[in-house]
């Protein structure tokens, strides 16, 4: 078997909201990417299954990379309390 390499990479930015003097609101927006990397075969495969094609990719070469973007709402919502 083949060693398999991959790069995976993300960004992520957070902001926060002030919806009222008492309440607070962050949120964020996730960016990530997946890449898998040659260097070996990869095969081709029909929805039976079956292989139908070889491709070799060199060392260090993009197979294949995937995106995704993730909306970050947190559980919890800060309230700020005034203490006596």
């Amino acid at each position: 078997m083949e060693k398999r390499y991959s790069w995976e990479n993300a960004v992520f930015v957070t902001d926060t909201w002030k919806a009222s003097d008492k309440i607070n609101v962050t949120y964020g927006l996730r960016a990530s990417s997946f890449s898998i990397l040659g260097k070996g075969d990869f095969f081709t495969i029909d929805p039976a299954g079956n292989i139908i094609g070889t491709t070799n990719y060199k060392q260090g070469e993009f197979v294949k990379t995937y995106f995704n973007l993730e909306l970050g709402l947190p559980p919890a919502i800060s309230l700020t309390l005034p203490v006596r």
